[in-house]
């Protein structure tokens, strides 16, 4: 996504260049900051249910995680990171 953007930012400096016109920039823009918000939700919802599992195998002292828990309180953090 960093490189998409340092693309975007060098065709902005000269747009005509690149035959490229302020709305489709304005896509790209737009497109790329959609994806970040994407990537860091996934990684943030996956790292967080392993936290999660970790926690409650160290807590209850159970080798196997509810998977039902574990999606309910993940689902949970994942509607609260969007909000």
């Amino acid at each position: 996504v960093d490189e998409l953007e340092k693309t975007i930012s060098v065709a902005s400096r000269d747009p005509a260049y690149y035959g490229l016109d302020e709305v489709e920039l304005s896509r790209r823009r737009n497109w790329t900051g959609s994806a970040r918000n994407q990537v860091f939700l996934y990684v943030f919802h996956h790292s967080f249910t392993y936290f999660l599992c970790l926690y409650y195998n160290n807590w209850t002292g159970l080798r196997i995680v509810p998977e039902q828990v574990i999606l309910q309180i993940s689902f949970i953090v994942f509607l609260l990171a969007i909000s």
